[in-house]
């Protein structure tokens, strides 16, 4: 091979390999951050914290202004069911037909105004969300996705179709949550059902080791940089994981006291360790990318 095609294969390679490298860096990045969660939201630890948290009197952002869990919920479902009632075609005969409607409105307001039933309602509602998000059938919510069914029209997630007065409030606190969490990710619930999936994580590690086979075949070319290469993944994964955790830091900075910082805090504190091995790893790398120019060095000047 010539000096010349030698120094085009080289160039290509180089391109190649820093392309690889960040395509490499952003797939090991989502697909930890993507597991991570997965495993934490399965934990002990966040099913305690759920249950031993008063969720009732925690905040979060309603129309840009703080409210408490617990009057968003007593607000939100007693509108809902107050239109309910309101919106019944036998609303009109209601005292004639059902002497005790009123008894049975008045039982539900007030089991919708108690703190202790709505920390305990959002709190069920929260474990079957997130059994939701973990364990729903991703095709059906591809299928959701693709046909463009959301909460609003999803069949059966309605709140009308609740059989009792009690179900309609858990189906209403269920929507209300779905609604933030959608506000708060960006994401809709299918979404999330299929990012977080098992399958889709399987996916990505398997894409993640395919990237990294290729970059260290397409850096053969240019040894010893392949070591650069594979320091500059860590180290990105390092700076990617980091910023992600600063991003979370300065989005809630001041708003401490919102549930969902309180809730996703320790998810943020999983990732540091993470990305300190990430770190270590690169360092590793990077000294074996020094000894090898060393080694090398000496090798070309003993033939020499």
């Amino acid at each position: 091979m010539t000096n010349k095609k030698r120094k085009i294969l080289k160039v290509i390679s180089a391109v190649l390999s820093v392309a690889l490298s960040i395509a490499l860096a952003l797939s090991l990045v989502t697909t930890t951050l993507l597991s991570v969660s997965r495993d934490y939201l399965t934990s002990q630890e966040f099913n305690s914290m759920i249950d031993s948290t008063d969720l009732a009197t925690m905040k979060f952002t309603y129309n840009g202004e703080k409210i408490t869990l617990e009057k968003f919920v007593k607000d939100y479902v007693t509108e809902k069911i107050e239109d309910y009632i309101r919106n019944n075609p036998l609303s009109n005969y209601t005292n004639f037909l059902f002497p005790l409607f009123d008894s049975i409105t008045d039982f539900t307001v007030d089991k919708a105004l108690s703190s202790e039933y709505i920390n305990t309602t959002v709190k069920g509602e929260v474990h079957s969300i997130i059994d939701y998000f973990l364990h729903s059938n991703v095709n059906e919510a591809k299928e959701r996705i693709k046909n463009g069914i959301t909460l609003e029209n999803n069949v059966a997630l309605n709140p009308d179709n609740a059989p009792t007065y009690e179900e309609r409030i858990k189906a209403e606190v269920k929507i209300a949550v779905f609604k933030y969490i959608e506000e708060e990710t960006g994401k809709s619930c299918d979404e999330i059902i299929v990012l977080l999936s098992e399958k889709n994580i399987s996916n990505l590690k398997t894409i993640s080791f395919v990237l990294f086979a290729l970059l260290i075949l397409a850096s053969i070319p240019t040894f010893p940089s392949t070591f650069l290469f594979l320091d500059f993944v860590f180290i990105g994964f390092k700076g990617q994981i980091y910023s992600c955790i600063v991003d979370f830091k300065e989005h809630f900075a001041g708003n401490e006291d919102l549930i969902s910082y309180e809730l996703i805090k320790p998810l943020t504190d999983a990732y540091t360790p993470y990305a300190d091995r990430a770190y270590n790893i690169g360092m590793i790398f990077s000294a074996l990318y020094v000894v090898s120019l060393i080694v090398m060095y000496f090798i070309k000047k003993k033939k020499q």
